[in-house]
């Protein structure tokens, strides 16, 4: 084989690994940016109930904070209350709607998987909650409106992101 053909397979050889590599290198970064989700199933609310939607980052304190959109979505797929924040390491969020129906709640995690590590963990709880009107609630400077009665929590839900080990960066 000549010099000159064995310089132009040489570089055609180059020119297909770099494209192997860079959609390879495409199709991982999409994978790598896929934003995650947790979702709840449904659950029945009644009309002396509300519902806390809850949201922690469980990481490190030195951890970078992560972007987390909430949403409660009624039975028919309209979402009905929603809040997007940054969360550093051991905070929490919630998002309350008042009243009967039927709900399902989500988190999406917005930040890339490659910042979430072994301890790293979104966590996210509902909890039904019966609302009281009792004037001794309100005595001890709890607003009315969202007091309990003793026992009152009659359920609570409660996943994580399910993340494994964290990527290199």
């Amino acid at each position: 084989m000549s010099k000159s053909a064995m310089i132009k397979l040489s570089a055609a050889g180059f020119v297909l690994v770099g494209l192997f590599a860079s959609v390879a290198g495409a199709q991982l970064f999409r994978n790598l940016q896929r934003p995650r989700f947790i979702n709840t199933g449904l659950f029945s609310v009644a009309p002396d109930e509300h519902v806390n939607f809850h949201v922690a980052l469980d990481d490190v304190q030195s951890g970078p904070p992560a972007r987390v959109l909430l949403r409660l979505f009624d039975h028919s797929g309209a979402v009905i209350a929603r809040d997007q924040v940054s969360l550093r390491p051991g905070e929490a969020t919630t998002v309350r709607i008042q009243g009967p129906g039927r709900y399902r709640a989500q988190v999406q995690v917005l930040d890339g998987p490659s910042s979430f590590c072994d301890r790293r963990t979104v966590i996210s709880s509902v909890e039904a909650v019966r609302v009281s009107s009792s004037s001794s609630a309100a005595a001890e400077g709890t607003d009315a409106l969202f007091a309990t009665n003793r026992g009152g929590v009659r359920f609570i839900l409660s996943a994580d992101d399910g993340r494994g080990p964290c990527f290199p960066d």
